[in-house]
């Protein structure tokens, strides 16, 4: 048996091919591919970047809309009551413990946020003054407009007594100690239900006082709507974001049976003002805010509203140091007092229109 004592050069040069990676290949390998990944995730950070600031687009844009939606349909209705022309005439108000003494003139009110606001009103010990169990209360230097008007839903008349209307059904869901309009084209009346009764198809309602009228006359029917009080504000949700910034948004406060109901109705809305386009007598419009010396809101035939509209999350790189121009003010960067918004790395943007009242249209 002989043994191979020397490699072929062929096998020595198979043997060379064969060699591993040397160091400085490995390095060379690893830096391209970290550039690689740099790249990577930067594109991933900046498409993250881009999405979230997208999605807080839209969101602004969305509560933006559906706040001025909301507020402009009830406004748009202030001082409302059924087919009695406001221009002809006001309702009576027989009412107990009504919270007007005319719809004409307190179908729509403005008031400033300022220490004292809403002494000698009916919110003075409500939520939106002085917080109560919900801890709502309105924003300093934000703007409140409150509204009262009768629903447009209503029930026609069946019969009447000195003590009672009957109505055909309660699709109006009327209940004990509401508030409920009834009115003909020639006259009308605010009243609370002392009881209300179902049975038979039909619907009784013990009146509170004798309204003195045929209401379910052929001549001059009457119709019955829900009576609806409600007020808008800005308000701090006691909700903080990520970096432990306060969130605010809007709120309702609606006037029922049981006291003052306080909802929140879209997160985002930061600040809130009002004016008010008040006719004169020369028949030219000015449009002032709630606190003017010599505003009649008897007067007031359209509302212009603003809203400053920021998203929950920090989603810029840089601090927001804008001013934002809202009616009757400009809402700059400091502090988040109510005039000011906070310099943090949120978006904001500013949504205005303005309101014709039907009632009181020329």
């Amino acid at each position: 048996m002989t043994t191979k004592i020397w490699a072929t050069k062929q096998e020595i040069n198979q043997q060379t091919k064969q060699k591993g990676v040397t160091l400085v290949e490995l390095m060379v390998a690893l830096a391209i591919s970290s550039f690689l990944m740099l790249g990577i995730f930067q594109i991933y950070f900046s498409s993250r970047l881009t999405d979230n600031m997208g999605s807080a687009l839209a969101r602004i844009q969305e509560t933006g809309r559906v706040a001025l939606d909301i507020m402009t349909k009830d406004i748009r209705l202030a001082g409302y009551q059924g087919c009695l022309d406001p221009k002809q005439g006001d309702l009576i108000v027989s009412a107990v413990n009504s919270p007007t003494a005319s719809l004409a003139d307190s179908g729509v009110r403005g008031f400033t946020v300022a220490p004292d606001w809403a002494n000698g009103t009916e919110f003075t010990s409500a939520d939106i003054a002085s917080g109560g169990s919900s801890g709502r209360s309105a924003l300093k230097g934000t703007s409140v407009i409150a509204v009262q008007r009768a629903a447009p839903v209503a029930a026609r008349v069946t019969a009447v007594s000195a003590t009672t209307l009957t109505l055909a059904a309660n699709a109006l869901d009327i209940n004990k100690n509401d508030l409920f309009v009834v009115a003909s084209c020639n006259e009308g009346h605010l009243d609370r239900a002392s009881d209300v009764s179902s049975g038979n198809g039909e619907t009784q309602i013990t009146l509170s006082s004798d309204l003195g009228v045929q209401y379910a006359s052929a001549d001059a029917p009457g119709f019955v709507m829900r009576f609806l009080s409600t007020v808008y504000f800005v308000a701090d949700t006691n909700r903080v974001n990520s970096a432990g910034n306060a969130v605010y948004a809007l709120y309702r406060q609606r006037d029922t049976s049981s006291g003052f109901v306080v909802e929140e109705l879209v997160e985002g809305v930061e600040n809130m003002q009002v004016l008010y386009g008040q006719r004169l007598s020369t028949g030219n419009v000015r449009y002032v805010p709630a606190d003017t010396a010599d505003l009649n809101m008897g007067s007031v035939e359209s509302v212009r509203i603003g809203v400053l509209v920021a998203s929950t999350q920090n989603v810029q790189q840089g601090n927001d140091e804008l001013s934002y121009l809202l009616p009757g003010i400009t809402v700059d960067h400091g502090d988040d007092t109510g005039i000011n918004h906070l310099s943090d790395r949120r978006i904001r943007r500013t949504f205005v229109t303005t309101v014709n009242i039907r009632n009181r249209e020329i």
